[in-house]
């Protein structure tokens, strides 16, 4: 799931060969999101350097590639700023989107307990990353 850096609203579901990242890799920022595995799943890491030697051996058109990356990004930030909205929205009586929306099956994300070995700066966590 791609949530937001509160932990509070899911973007996206990502699927099968999917990816992410791609805004801090291509376009040198901090990430605007979280991603998080709600099943088991295999995620590989690429650096910056390594795409920039396989783009390098290749022919390849970088000013193509950073259009789409930047319709990609401005994508997501619309979709993004539409699925919060559609949820503040969810809140208010008078909205229909309150009518569709069961609020007593609104997740507590901050409930959710994570087993303290994969916390960020864990043992476990240093070694693994």
């Amino acid at each position: 799931e791609v949530m937001s850096s509160d932990g509070k609203t899911v973007f996206a579901t990502l699927v099968k060969g999917a990816f992410f990242g791609e805004t801090s890799l291509f376009f040198k920022t901090k990430r605007t999101s979280t991603v998080r595995a709600i099943s088991f799943c295999e995620v590989f890491q690429l650096d910056k350097c390594d795409i920039d030697d396989e783009l390098r051996q290749r022919n390849f058109d970088l000013s193509r590639m950073l259009d789409t990356f930047n319709s990609i990004a401005n994508s997501n930030k619309r979709r993004n700023a539409a699925v919060a909205a559609n949820l503040e929205a969810s809140k208010m009586k008078q909205n229909k989107l309150y009518k569709m929306i069961d609020q007593s099956d609104s997740m507590n994300v901050s409930a959710i307990k994570t087993r303290r070995i994969f916390l960020p700066h864990s043992v476990f966590r240093c070694h693994w990353d």
